[in-house]
């Protein structure tokens, strides 16, 4: 049925400005077994952030949920991915509690599997042209 995965983060070692990328494996069978393809109801991931929660784990509604941007992309045996990337923003930063959250679908399937999930800060590079020629008058 309808549902989620869901992993918590240490929110101490997200980075302000930072952007992460996230990937996962997903497939999607039916009552029988047999692959079924998503659609336009595919699984997404979300970052869930939790500024103030009460003492009870059970009562914990994330007060924000961001939706990552992805790129759905047919593998094979059934199994697609989903590749996408998030900058954490001062927002995220206040929050107490985050976690990594991948939903799966709207639609109502019987089982979705998750395999391969991963979270990378991603590393920004700059290019500059450092090359330039010295003139050198003999």
């Amino acid at each position: 049925g309808k549902g989620w995965l869901a992993q918590w983060l240490d929110i101490t070692c997200l980075k302000s400005g930072a952007e992460y990328q996230i990937t996962a494996s997903y497939r999607i069978v039916d009552e029988n077994g047999l692959n079924i393809d998503c659609g336009t109801s595919c699984p997404a991931a979300y970052l869930a952030l939790y500024h103030e929660y009460p003492d009870d784990v059970n009562k914990w509604p994330a007060d924000r949920w961001i939706e990552v941007p992805s790129n759905k992309a047919t593998l094979t045996d059934g199994w697609s991915s989903l590749t996408g990337s998030l900058v954490i923003n001062e927002n995220a930063m206040t929050a107490r509690k985050a976690q990594l959250v991948f939903k799966t679908g709207s639609k109502d399937y019987s089982k979705v599997y998750f395999d391969d999930i991963s979270m990378h800060l991603q590393t920004r590079q700059s290019i500059v042209d450092v090359s330039f020629d010295i003139g050198l008058n003999g």
